[in-house]
């Protein structure tokens, strides 16, 4: 358990460089854009959280992700996405990353995935433990006894489906907390910009885009943090980072207003 816990603290004290460096950011040139870096500075100031350092990388299409937290943040736009968007809808995306910086996202999924890594050595553990006493208390050994238990297949049997059961379980919690953060993202961003419209037609092209080239070419733990994650069925969804973009898409028209409703919702609060 102690291991367990500081192997998050590490993944947390230098994840931030590592997943940069996996993706071979490199720092924005001020220059080269300087009404986005402006309009990121003010939103930043507005949602109460330190302006991040804005990165570009190749991430093989419109894509974007936050590391770190509000205090020290990065935030990662694909050359891709810088390519395709418009200047509203990078500034939608922008603000997306942002929103999962003041709201501490990075910090709370890095402290859900330790915790379950604690939840799944403990109740292994237990149940190694549980087999055992049965074992002791039954045979007198843990060979096969009177009974004919094979007590050796029986722990095998048990841990082993004490183990993905509660992986599962806890898996099954995890992405559910992780959609839930993407949708409160969402809904942030559209407030902070004032203007949900931005981001829905950027969630679009990025969707298009993704379907058009396929899934890019970014490790499973890059790809949970970008904006949008990978092409699932309804079942397997269940196991996903993300929710599915036309349902993140519903989710703003449903609360802002849609395109084509002549009184759409300011989304400011």
């Amino acid at each position: 358990m102690v291991g367990t816990v500081a192997l998050g603290g590490v993944q947390y004290a230098f994840g931030v460089r590592s997943t940069l460096d996996g993706v071979d950011a490199a720092a924005m040139d001020a220059a080269d854009a300087p009404g986005l870096v402006a309009r990121v500075e003010r939103l930043a100031d507005e949602m109460d959280i330190a302006t991040p350092t804005l990165y570009v990388a190749s991430l093989g299409g419109p894509n974007a992700f936050a590391v770190g937290r509000r205090g020290s943040g990065a935030v990662v736009l694909s050359l891709e996405l810088l390519r395709e968007l418009d200047a509203d809808e990078v500034v939608g995306v922008a603000a997306h990353e942002l929103a999962h910086l003041r709201h501490r996202d990075s910090v709370l999924m890095t402290a859900a995935t330790t915790i379950r890594r604690v939840v799944v050595t403990l109740v292994t553990a237990a149940a190694a433990f549980g087999v055992l006493l049965a074992a002791v208390l039954v045979e007198g050994s843990n060979d096969r006894g009177r009974s004919g238990v094979d007590w050796e297949r029986t722990s095998a049997l048990l841990v082993g489906g004490a183990l993905v059961a509660t992986t599962n379980v806890y898996l099954l919690l995890t992405m559910a907390l992780s959609r839930h953060r993407e949708f409160a993202a969402d809904a942030a961003a559209a407030r902070a910009v004032g203007d949900h419209r931005g981001l829905v037609s950027a969630l679009k092209t990025i969707e298009t885009a993704a379907r058009r080239r396929g899934e890019p070419a970014t490790d499973s733990a890059t790809a949970a943090l970008c904006i949008r994650g990978s092409v699932r069925s309804r079942l397997a969804g269940l196991f996903a980072s993300h929710p599915p973009t036309a349902a993140r898409i519903h989710a703003l028209e449903r609360r802002f207003g849609t395109p084509d409703d002549a009184s759409v919702k300011s989304a400011t609060p």
